[in-house]
């Protein structure tokens, strides 16, 4: 078989489904940037009828101000530094996201701003911006997500299940970190919340919470340029979580390495 050359439609196609690879890892890097904006509330809504519909992320941030929103989901365009204090996949996630879907909306009012503004755009990059009242924060709004990748939506709907489980797990390790209230609630013919979180300011709070144990002992310790933070529980059976500049790690080989290392 010959090699062929990749057209830039395709090359972008590819590029994105390899960072946003399911509805988890979008919703995310979407809950990511609203830690960014120092939000204390998150919102994220699934709607569900035949298909998935649409995936919303709504918070109660700083916003984003007029010139950023004129850039915003533009690849090489980021608001992420490199001191590794934000969140995010290179500050790109939101143009990945964009190649794998229909249209985003983003509707958001900055601290600084008397009104709210919309931005409308579809998968060429073509926006509309308008006024639109709103309160301080932003949301937004993805359209039939991965409606490029119809394997992936197939494989959603076979193991949604397993899917949600692995969110709410994300959900859980972001909210130990900070006292962040996050709400994710499924639409359909009618809405069910599935998971909540307090935001309690406390983190032997949160984690009673959330993992249902006491932290036992706390160990942070900085390998070359990274922060390890260790956390060990006391429950039914001991309990292990550690975060990588703030990440959590899941791979418990890794988990128990960081662990003899530390302790």
């Amino acid at each position: 078989m010959p090699i062929e050359y990749i057209d830039s439609s395709s090359a972008k196609l590819i590029y994105a489904g390899q960072h946003v690879y399911n509805v988890p890892t979008l919703i995310k890097e979407l809950v990511e940037n609203s830690i960014d904006a120092s939000s204390k509330n998150v919102w994220v809504s699934i709607e569900e009828k035949n298909e998935l519909e649409y995936i919303e992320v709504a918070d109660d941030g700083d916003g984003i101000k007029l010139e950023d929103m004129l850039l915003i989901a533009r690849k090489n365009y980021t608001s992420k530094n490199n001191d590794g204090t934000k969140y995010g996949y290179k500050g790109e996630a939101l143009n990945c996201i964009l190649q794998c879907s229909n249209r985003i909306e983003i509707h958001s009012r900055n601290t600084s701003d008397v009104y709210g503004r919309v931005l409308k755009l579809n998968d060429q990059g073509e926006l509309e911006l308008n006024p639109k009242a709103r309160e301080k924060g932003t949301s937004i709004k993805i359209e039939r997500p991965f409606a490029k990748f119809p394997v992936r939506l197939t494989e959603w709907k076979r193991n949604r299940s397993s899917h949600m489980k692995t969110l709410v797990k994300i959900l859980k390790n972001i909210a130990l970190l900070a006292p962040l209230r996050i709400v994710l609630s499924i639409k359909g013919r009618e809405e069910s919340i599935i998971f909540s979180s307090n935001g309690y300011q406390s983190m032997r709070e949160r984690a009673k919470e959330l993992f249902g144990f006491q932290i036992e002992m706390e160990k942070r310790m900085e390998i070359g340029d990274t922060n390890v933070h260790i956390y060990l529980g006391l429950s039914e059976r001991k309990q292990t979580l550690t975060y990588w500049n703030n990440r959590p790690i899941n791979n418990q080989v890794k988990n128990d390495t960081l662990t003899s290392l530390g302790c």
